[in-house]
């Protein structure tokens, strides 16, 4: 068995689906190692650890820095037979293959406004609905085998701590209580037995994870200007495919060019203005740009005149975050800004 677990989470890990993601990295996806624990008619187990361990893994969707929305997995064979320490026949015992599928919601404390985005300890809540599907043996009260296979209905939720170990992986703690609305799971039903416990039965899924997080990478800012390189060119400020802005910044003094271009308010809430210096008359154009090369505003200042020239720009519209504010004259690009929106 454990070789065979073992070779499950090398197979997975070597995945190139599991590591890849697309080109805003909103996908991503985790692996789990831990143990399903039962509380029931039989025996109750929670955080006893004396169950084997079982295997899961989800597929997880970012939405926005607070949620992101999972479809999760996790598979174990739980076994009991507490000796009559609850008021059941000595003799009751059961082991159930469980298989647990839900859908659900994630609210991550690592969004910005209680913890930052990148915290090293980034909390989260789990919730939502899902699926049991049971496979059930043992002894019942009468004494004799019993063998059952069935499906209910199942109430999913946990917490859990992130340790962010790179900004697309980490490792995550988490606990979990998971509700499937029966009271069959063990085989026993808590209506005919004497036994204390006479509620549904209840599992908890204790586990670690390894984890490919959700949202956007930041690229690769190799000089340290807080400009990053973009997939697509050798080059800051080049994009590929992934966006519409694809000219390199490139200033000849013999053009129709401007110096000392300069940019404030920066950090910016409401309106950034555009200081610039020109050579001669010319029209100047402004882009802001995302990080994955999207324009996101634009604005064309039509003809002005030689000499100095301030343009004003509304960002009040715009989520918070980092942008690049790309100046140009009669369409080429003379300056490239960093602007940050509050």
């Amino acid at each position: 068995m454990k070789t065979r677990v073992l070779l499950f989470f090398l197979i997975v890990l070597s995945s190139p689906a599991l590591r890849a993601q697309n080109a805003e990295n909103k996908w991503g996806g985790a692996l789990y190692f831990g143990v399903m624990e039962y509380s029931g008619d039989v025996a109750k187990e929670f955080y006893t650890f004396k169950q084997g361990y079982g295997v899961g893994a989800d597929l997880a969707r970012y939405l926005n820095p607070s949620f992101d929305i999972l479809l999760h997995y996790f598979y174990d064979k739980p076994r009991a037979n507490d000796g009559g320490a609850l008021g059941a026949p000595t003799w009751l015992s059961f082991n159930t293959h469980v298989y647990n599928l839900n859908f659900l919601a994630k609210y991550k404390f690592a969004n910005g406004y209680l913890l930052k985005e990148n915290a090293f300890v980034a909390p989260y809540l789990l919730g939502g609905l899902g699926g049991c599907y049971f496979d059930a043996s043992g002894v019942g009260e009468s004494g004799a085998f019993l063998h059952n296979k069935f499906m209910r209905p199942n109430l999913y939720g946990g917490l859990g701590v992130n340790f962010r170990l790179h900004p697309m992986i980490s490792l995550a703690v988490q606990t979990s209580l998971m509700a499937p609305l029966t009271d069959q799971a063990d085989g026993v039903s808590g209506s005919v037995v004497t036994a204390p416990n006479k509620s549904n039965d209840r599992f908890l899924e204790n586990s670690f994870s390894l984890r490919i997080t959700p949202g956007k990478f930041k690229k690769k800012d190799s000089d340290g200007d807080g400009v990053p390189y973009i997939v697509g060119g050798t080059k800051p400020f080049v994009f590929a495919a992934q966006g519409t802005f694809t000219s390199t910044l490139s200033i000849n003094e013999n053009d129709i060019s401007a110096l000392n271009v300069s940019l404030y308010p920066n950090p910016a809430a409401d309106n950034i203005t555009i200081s610039i210096d020109l050579k001669q008359n010319a029209e100047l154009q402004i882009g802001i740009y995302d990080l994955n090369g999207r324009l996101i505003a634009n604005q064309n200042s039509g003809s002005l005149s030689q000499g100095s020239q301030q343009i004003t720009m509304s960002v009040n519209t715009l989520d918070a975050g980092t942008y690049l504010v790309r100046t140009s004259i009669n369409n080429e690009p003379v300056s490239i800004k960093k602007l940050i929106v509050q």
